[in-house]
C-alpha cells in the first residue's frame, strides 16, 4: 500500500450549490461529471494542482492550460507521448478532441453541499454530492486510502459515482485539505473518523429513508470495516486493493513481492524477514533497545546482492531504513536521544471476524504493495464460515487496479485503469442499494 483509510455532530456551515452546464469562466472548465456524445461519462478534476480527465472506461490523461480556455494532454502509457487531447472551453460549451475527433461534452448536473462536522474535537470538512434531481439510489461515503491530499478537491470518484444515481459524502481526512486534527495512519482513529461522517449523513434531512454505504480503498480496506463494525447504519462496503492481512504483513509484503518477482532466493528472503523482524520489534517498543543486533546485522548483509539491489525502492519499512542517505551511526545517537516512532501491528482479523454486512472485495492480479493472495486466503476462510463476503481479482493489474506495461520489471508505466473496474464498482454498489430498499420496503 503506498505511504504512496464519535456520534456527535455539530453542523457548521452548510453551503449549496447546483452546478449548471454555463461556466463561470472560459479558462477554467469546471471540476465535475460529463458525457461525451456516445454516453460515455467522463470525470475532469484537478490532482497535483493539474487538471485530470478520468473516463468510466478506465482512460485517464493529463490536461496542461496553454491558453485562456485551451487545455492539452497526453496518456503517455498509451504510446502516446506527444500531446493528443484538446480541451476547449468557452462560455457556454466545452469540447474534447480525443483521438482524432471533436466531442462535445455535456454536464451532468449534480448538486453539492459543503459541510462542517466533527470528530473527536476536530472539525472535519465533508461535501454531499448528488444528482440534482434529488433522486437516487443510496448515499456512498468514500473511505481514504493513505493519501495527504485533499479528497474534496482530488477525488474523482465522486464524481462518476454520482453520475451514476448515487450521492456521494466525501470529506478531507485529518490534517488534510479543509480538515483540522494531526496527519494520521492510525486505523483507530481514522476509523472513528469514519463513524463520525456516517452519523453525520445519517442525520441529514436529504439521507432520511437512503440506504448508506461505504467505499474504502487501500487503507481505507483496514480503515471502513471497522467503521462498519462499530456502526449500524451501513447496508454494505465495497473495498478496492484494502487487505485483509495485518499491517506486519502488508508493510512486509514490499520487499517479499519483488524478492521473489525477480528470483532471489529463499535464503535471501529469510535474510531480508530476519531484518525486518529486529526493526519492527524496536519499532513496536518504541525504543531503539536492539539497535546493536540490527547494524551487526546490517553489516553482515550490505555487500550482498539481494540487500543492495533487490531492497531499495520497494514499498517496504525496511527498504525506507536501508534506502535512507543518513548515515547509520547518526541514526543510532537520534534514536537513543529520542527514541523510535511506535508501531502499532494492526491485524484486522478481530474485526472481519464480526464483520457481517455484506463486503465486495475488488483486487489486483499483480500488487506489489499489498498481498492479494493472502487477503483472499483469509476472506475464503471468513465467506467460509458465513459471512457475507466476496471478492475479484483482476489479474495483471497492480495497485490501484491499474493496468501497466508489462516486460519493464518495476518501472510498470501506467497505462490505464482497468476496463470494467469502474463499471463492476458502480454496478455492485447500485444492487446493494436497491436490495437494501426491497428489504424495508
Amino acid at each position: 500500500m503506498p505511504r504512496t483509510c464519535h456520534p456527535r455532530f455539530t453542523v457548521l456551515i452548510c453551503l449549496s450549490l447546483v452546478l449548471s452546464s454555463a461556466f463561470a469562466s472560459a479558462a477554467t472548465p469546471p471540476r465535475g461529471a460529463y458525457h461525451l456524445p456516445n454516453g460515455d461519462i467522463l470525470a475532469l478534476t484537478t490532482f497535483d494542482g493539474a487538471l485530470r480527465f478520468f473516463m468510466q472506461n478506465g482512460r485517464t490523461g493529463s490536461l496542461v492550460n496553454v491558453n485562456e480556455g485551451a487545455f492539452v494532454g497526453s496518456e503517455p502509457g498509451m504510446g502516446m507521448a506527444e500531446p493528443t487531447h484538446t480541451l476547449l472551453a468557452t462560455d457556454t460549451e466545452l469540447t474534447f478532441n480525443w483521438e482524432g475527433k471533436d466531442h462535445a461534452l455535456t454536464q451532468i448536473p449534480l448538486s453539492e453541499k459543503d459541510y462542517q462536522f466533527n470528530s473527536g474535537g476536530q472539525t472535519l470538512r465533508g461535501r454531499l454530492l448528488a444528482p440534482s434531481t434529488g433522486s437516487y439510489r443510496g448515499i456512498v461515503i468514500l473511505v481514504h486510502g493513505s493519501e495527504n491530499y485533499s479528497a474534496l478537491d482530488n477525488n474523482f470518484l465522486q464524481y462518476l459515482l454520482a453520475a451514476n444515481d448515487l450521492a456521494v459524502f466525501v470529506y478531507d481526512k485529518r490534517g488534510t485539505g479543509g480538515s483540522q486534527g494531526k496527519y494520521t495512519h492510525d486505523i483507530p482513529t481514522l476509523a472513528a473518523d469514519v463513524v463520525a461522517a456516517i452519523n453525520f449523513v445519517d442525520s441529514l434531512p436529504e439521507a432520511q429513508a437512503q440506504t448508506i454505504l461505504l467505499a474504502g480503498f487501500s487503507q481505507g480496506g483496514w480503515v471502513a470495516p471497522m467503521a462498519a463494525v462499530q456502526s449500524d447504519k451501513v447496508r454494505a462496503l465495497l473495498l478496492g486493493y484494502g487487505p485483509a492481512v495485518s499491517l506486519y504483513e502488508e508493510d512486509r509484503w514490499g520487499y517479499a513481492y519483488w524478492l521473489q518477482e525477480e528470483g532471489y532466493s529463499a535464503e535471501d528472503l529469510a535474510k531480508a524477514d530476519q531484518l525486518f523482524a529486529l526493526l519492527k520489534d524496536m519499532q513496536t517498543r518504541g525504543r531503539p533497545d536492539r539497535w546493536k543486533e540490527l547494524k551487526a546485522l546490517i553489516d553482515q548483509y550490505k555487500n550482498e546482492r539481494w540487500y543492495q539491489e533487490g531492497l531499495p525502492g520497494t514499498d517496504s519499512s525496511l527498504a525506507a531504513l536501508t534506502d535512507t542517505p543518513v548515515p547509520l551511526t547518526l541514526m543510532y545517537w537520534w534514536t537513543s536521544l529520542f527514541g523510535l516512532e511506535r508501531f502499532v501491528d494492526y491485524d484486522p482479523a478481530s474485526v472481519l471476524a464480526q464483520l457481517d454486512t455484506p463486503s465486495y472485495w475488488l483486487f489486483a492480479g499483480e500488487d506489489a504493495s499489498m498481498p492479494t493472495e493472502a487477503s483472499i486466503k483469509n476472506l475464503k476462510a471468513l465467506s467460509d464460515s458465513g459471512l457475507p463476503m466476496a471478492y475479484k481479482v483482476y489479474p495483471d493489474t497492480s495497485h490501484g487496479i491499474v493496468k501497466f506495461e508489462p516486460g519493464r520489471g518495476r518501472e510498470r508505466p501506467f497505462i490505464s485503469y482497468q476496463p470494467g473496474y469502474f463499471d463492476d464498482m458502480i454496478r455492485w454498489l447500485q444492487e446493494q442499494a436497491t436490495t437494501a430498499d426491497s428489504l424495508e420496503n
